[in-house]
């Protein structure tokens, strides 16, 4: 019987073992081309995918970070606007000849939430916005200068983030009156927290809240500049780049519509006070210590202008496309106050804002 074996030709090392011709034959040059091409194609195929699926994971986390910080923001938001105050109120009234009860409630409401939730350093300075008056200074702001937190805006993306954080775990309860009530607040829990998003990047001891891709989460407690962008109470409110950003929002942009007004004042009392974005309306808290402050745009928000406290991340990209939060920018128009209020920069238009993740958008 013919042996199928014999076919094949053999040859014999050194050690007298025998093995095919055949089994001795390399690659082609074609075959190892075929070869790298096939694998450069499934290379070209798998990495973006891979990449959209790490992006996508990194956004999943960053989302469920920022949704669980909401619930102390609105949890404190609430508690700002169902707190009794009517005792503080009639205080300060009875302080300042030329402020109403009703007044006074708007401010002192108008404060408690700019400690409850903090932007910038100025925000614990009282009545006057300022820290380093202390006479009329809540408690939270001496813990905090005393960790070493800045006494004043800076341009730094992290010195908001760091007051936020410091004001939702250390911050259990505001005050408006030197000596007078304390309210408690809702204090953020961090154990639930994914740790990979908080971090001391600059080493002062001082911890702030990042995103997936290493950015800072920047928060806006007066974003009105996402709906008046020329800051002009006279124009009516848009929606296009705050629609981005915040779910929700009515279609009704008419003046005296649901974006016209202020969350704290909805009858429109404090807005007869302005006479344009920057006018002024000035008051004491009285007592021993006298301070006086603009009620104005530069020292608050755009007002008779709808807002919600809001948390942004970056996204992706790592751009924010928004003025800080803490901005000390002096041109144009007044120091801080655009940049602050959140407003779309102009070179970007709302393109950089569009991969932007915040707890008003997380659904998106």
């Amino acid at each position: 019987m013919f042996n199928r074996q014999q076919q094949f030709r053999t040859t014999r090392n050194s050690a007298g073992s025998s093995r095919s011709v055949d089994s001795l034959r390399g690659y082609t040059l074609m075959e190892v081309l075929v070869v790298m091409m096939i694998i450069g194609i499934l290379l070209a195929l798998i990495v973006p995918a891979l990449g959209r699926l790490l992006g996508a994971s990194k956004g999943v986390a960053t989302r469920t970070t920022i949704n669980q910080i909401d619930s102390i923001i609105q949890a404190r938001y609430d508690a700002v606007l169902e707190a009794d105050v009517s005792v503080e109120a009639k205080k300060l009234a009875a302080l300042n000849s030329g402020v109403d009860e009703k007044e006074a409630e708007f401010l002192i409401r108008k404060l408690m939430y700019r400690q409850a939730l903090p932007q910038r350093p100025e925000d614990l300075g009282g009545f006057d916005v300022d820290l380093s008056t202390t006479g009329d200074n809540p408690p939270l702001a001496s813990a905090w200068t005393s960790k070493g937190g800045a006494a004043a805006s800076d341009d730094s993306s992290v010195t908001g983030s760091e007051l936020f954080l410091f004001a939702l775990t250390q911050g259990s309860s505001v005050q408006v009156i030197p000596g007078g009530k304390s309210y408690p607040m809702p204090v953020l829990e961090m154990d639930n927290i994914n740790q990979a998003h908080v971090q001391d990047s600059d080493g002062n001891g001082l911890d702030e809240l990042i995103d997936d891709w290493g950015q800072p989460l920047r928060f806006y407690n007066f974003p009105t500049h996402l709906f008046r962008d020329d800051g002009d109470t006279g124009n009516a409110p848009t929606r296009k780049n705050a629609s981005i950003l915040i779910a929700g929002l009515p279609n009704d942009t008419n003046l005296n519509g649901p974006l016209d007004r202020d969350p704290l004042d909805p009858s429109g009392l404090l807005a007869s006070q302005f006479s344009s974005a920057d006018s002024n309306f000035e008051y004491t808290p009285g007592g021993s210590v006298v301070n006086r402050v603009a009620m104005s745009t530069f020292n608050y928000h755009i007002p008779s202008t709808y807002y919600v406290p809001l948390l942004v991340s970056a996204g992706p990209d790592g751009v924010l496309g928004l003025g800080e939060p803490t901005s000390t920018v002096t041109s144009p128009g007044p120091p801080q106050t655009a940049d602050r209020l959140a407003k779309v920069e102009s070179t970007s238009g709302a393109t950089d804002i569009r991969d932007n993740i915040t707890n008003r958008n997380t659904q998106q």
